[in-house]
């Protein structure tokens, strides 16, 4: 009989394997992410009942063309993180100019993969959005005392 790999424990001794309680947190419908050069984006999780209904739609409507097409799929990707991920950014510019969060830019933003692969993979990190709820929490604890 073999053993599994790892550290053995002493019977009898209590071991934390992981506290669940972070897990439990309700998770805040959006997080502020830092992106490059200072910029910051506002996003929505990929959890949120807005994207996951948006996604299947739009999976839905090219189901015959989506398996074999990765161009197609990266677009239906991208469009529904323009509609329902990327809610708005800080400190984006082009040419030096503000560039503002419209659903054109959204698009124009997202094409860029380095942007597009933080914004999904944040918007994926449920811990951004434990996060804020946690702070959120601690806030109203403060102003309670």
């Amino acid at each position: 009989m073999t053993r599994p790999a790892g550290r053995l424990r002493q019977p009898g001794t209590p071991t934390q394997i992981m506290d669940i309680s972070s897990f439990k947190a309700p998770l805040e419908n959006t997080a502020w992410v830092e992106g490059p050069e200072g910029s910051r984006f506002h996003i929505r999780s990929t959890e949120a009942p807005i994207y996951r209904q948006r996604i299947l739609a739009l999976g839905r409507q090219n189901s015959h063309r989506l398996k074999r097409d990765t161009e197609l799929q990266q677009k239906i990707t991208v469009q529904c993180m323009a509609e329902t991920i990327l809610i708005d950014w800080d400190g984006v510019t082009d040419n030096g100019q503000p560039l503002p969060c419209t659903p054109e830019n959204k698009l124009t933003i997202l094409a860029i993969p380095e942007i597009r692969d933080l914004v999904s993979s944040e918007a994926q990190d449920l811990a951004n959005f434990r996060q804020e709820a946690a702070a959120k929490d601690a806030d109203e604890i403060k102003s309670l005392g």
